[in-house]
């Protein structure tokens, strides 16, 4: 079971409410700034232990958006690369 939520986070707060907290796992296909600026706000989205995988990162910005990651508190688990894509795997 899923939900899926269309919209932008970063400005608008009505949809972060709306999202809620307390979940399992969030997946998030966007390009680099998108991630970057979108970092301090996953974590209000799920839970302590749960799992953040990003994707849709060129190879050049990997480290960029991992340390971003990192430095917001998450644990990398993994990172998977495909000619020149990257996906990765955090633990909050």
């Amino acid at each position: 079971k899923y939900t899926a939520y269309c919209g932008n986070i970063i400005d608008d707060k009505a949809l972060v409410e709306q999202i809620g907290t307390g979940y399992d796992l969030l997946c998030a296909n966007i390009v680099a700034d998108v991630l970057i600026g979108m970092s301090g706000i996953f974590g209000g989205f799920i839970k302590d232990g749960a799992t953040l995988i990003v994707s849709g990162i060129i190879d050049q910005r990997k480290d960029e958006v991992l340390d971003r990651l990192k430095a917001e508190g998450f644990e990398l688990i993994e990172i998977r690369e495909k000619e020149d894509w990257v996906a990765a795997s955090f633990r909050k």
